[in-house]
């Protein structure tokens, strides 16, 4: 029997990047509903900051944060010069396996890969392990990223922070999907992001029964601050870890 067969399960991503998290459940048994409280939308990058970026020997480590960094950053590279080329030389670090499988789809090799599950692990293993004093990083991430990496690394090395993207909130959402929570029929509804579950509060915020599960620390802080209750954190910030986490607390 499939360990989530006769749940039904709600994922908030922006629906260009819910697809493997749906299989995964569905999988295992689960009827899984997209419905999305943000989306992305990858900004055009002027060109005199991509030829920065791709000048040989102008930075030592290029950082990305999430998969849609590494999609805008190559986008754009392949919108001015029609391939995603990188200089030879530059070293790749990514905060997840979910990002370094979006590098790799590129042609990129992944370098360093974060031992940790946040933001800080990255942080603190680039600082003592990898980056060497006066080093020239460029860190790819989101208007809406938290300043903390950029903080902690300009500490030892010069930091280039390039925002590839913006996260927009969703205006609109499907009422009949909607219903499906209002009616209490859902067992679980996961975010995967903090904005994503602000925009949630738009049109849920006069109803707290439903069940929360968190991708991360960063995610369930906000949920939690919200005063919300956060039924479940996935340990590692992966698909197949959010995944396992929630199949784990079915069936505990």
């Amino acid at each position: 029997m499939q360990s989530l067969a006769g749940k039904l399960i709600i994922t908030t991503q922006p629906a260009d990047q819910a697809g493997e998290l749906i299989n995964i459940l569905a999988d295992r048994g689960a009827r899984v509903i997209n419905l999305p409280m943000i989306r992305t939308r990858t900004l055009d990058i002027g060109k005199e900051d991509v030829k920065e970026a791709l000048a040989n020997g102008k930075f030592h480590l290029l950082i990305f944060t999430s998969k849609k960094g590494v999609r805008g950053f190559f986008g754009n590279i392949i919108r001015y010069f029609g391939g995603a080329f990188l200089p030879e030389n530059l070293k790749i670090a990514v905060t997840g396996i979910s990002t370094m499988k979006e590098t790799e789809k590129f042609g990129y090799k992944v370098h360093y890969l974060n031992p940790g599950t946040t933001t800080e692990d990255l942080a603190l293993y680039l600082k003592d392990k990898i980056i060497q004093a006066n080093d020239r990083v460029l860190l790819v991430q989101g208007t809406r990223a938290p300043g903390f990496l950029f903080e902690a690394l300009s500490e030892k090395a010069s930091v280039k922070r390039l925002d590839v993207y913006e996260t927009v909130a969703v205006k609109e959402i499907d009422g009949s999907l909607a219903d499906y929570i209002r009616e209490d029929k859902v067992d679980i509804c996961i975010f995967t992001s903090p904005s994503g579950f602000y925009n949630y509060l738009e049109f849920f915020s006069d109803y707290n029964k439903l069940k929360l599960a968190a991708i991360g620390k960063t995610t369930a802080a906000a949920i939690n601050e919200a005063g919300y209750e956060v039924s479940l954190i996935a340990p590692y910030p992966s698909p197949e870890s959010l995944a396992d986490a929630v199949e784990s607390f079915f069936t505990k």
